[in-house]
């Protein structure tokens, strides 16, 4: 029989209710998220858009740029996220580089403010979805070369999004035998 003094007793029960509140706290402290049970959306689309410069006549080309949003819902019979949600996407980052504006068919009702562009639409189905259709063009002024970024959010109650962002360059145009035009 092994002989346990009072104070080895306390010394043991610190010690077990030290680790038993680092165990408690250790995902706080690692920065877990605060809604670990909400569904993650994973906001996407192209990595890089090509816009060619402001043309001296005539109007700029829009490439299409198109932002999806993935619903992993592993239930195949599952509906997705039915509430109201909210697409962001800031603009400051493409200041002087190039033009963001919905397009005719933009998929959600969106509107572009200064330096970001707000969507709101009404659930989200499981599996990829379009978020929404914009065209880009060259802020007039801008020269080739020069880049910026779009970074995209959402927001839903319930609902964790992984934020995307995508950059917007701008490139020499080519004539019909794929050879740049203009100075190099």
């Amino acid at each position: 029989m092994t002989r346990i003094s009072p104070r080895t007793v306390l010394r043991r029960t610190a010690g077990r209710l030290a680790v038993a509140g680092l165990l408690a706290a250790g995902p706080l402290a690692v920065g877990a998220p605060a809604h670990a049970a909400d569904p993650v959306l994973t906001l996407g689309g192209p990595a890089e858009t090509a816009v060619h410069p402001y043309p001296a006549t005539g109007s700029p080309q829009a490439p299409a740029l198109e932002i999806t949003v993935h619903n992993p819902d592993p239930d195949p019979d599952g509906a997705g996220y039915e509430g109201e949600v909210t697409y962001t996407l800031d603009l400051a980052g493409i200041e002087g580089v190039a033009v963001l504006t919905p397009a005719g068919d933009a998929g959600s009702d969106c509107e572009t403010d200064g330096p970001q562009a707000v969507c709101h639409d009404h659930g989200v189905y499981t599996g990829l979805s379009a978020v929404a259709d914009f065209d880009v063009v060259a802020a007039e002024g801008s020269e080739e070369g020069a880049t910026g970024t779009i970074e995209v959010t959402g927001s839903a109650d319930g609902v964790t999004f992984t934020p995307f962002s995508t950059r917007v360059t701008v490139v020499p145009r080519a004539d019909e035998t794929g050879r740049r035009c203009g100075p190099r």
